[in-house]
């Protein structure tokens, strides 16, 4: 997993030690486990908020994907692409670091369930 840019071994380790893989089923799951999945607050037709991040997960694994989020946007070739992909689009500088950490824990994750050696430079 280190062979990843962005994910260390401090954050390996937090991964494996606080992610439950044999519990979660999907990448999906795994996003929700942590809480880096959009929440929309809608109540009828008349009442649409913006929409947040769902902080129900484990809030210590999602500090620890803040700054691995932060380093990957900066030299993680694919991850730098899809950040200027979604600044260019007109995101907030926070809504492009939280999706930025769902793909390295979804990347994480699939790392994690399948023994996959990463091509991510």
């Amino acid at each position: 997993m280190t062979a990843v840019s962005g994910i260390g071994l401090l954050t390996a380790l937090a991964m494996v030690a606080k992610l439950p893989i044999d519990r979660l089923h999907d990448r999906k799951a795994a996003a929700a486990y942590i809480g880096v999945t959009p929440s929309e607050r809608q109540s009828g037709t008349s009442i649409h908020g913006k929409p947040r991040i769902c902080k129900t997960g484990n809030g210590s694994l999602r500090r620890d994907l803040y700054m691995p989020a932060a380093v990957a946007m900066r030299h993680n070739v694919i991850l730098k692409s899809f950040s200027e992909r979604l600044k260019a689009a007109g995101k907030p500088p926070k809504v492009i670091l939280i999706a930025v950490m769902r793909k390295l824990i979804v990347l994480a994750f699939s790392i994690l369930k399948r023994g996959l050696t990463p091509s991510v430079a």
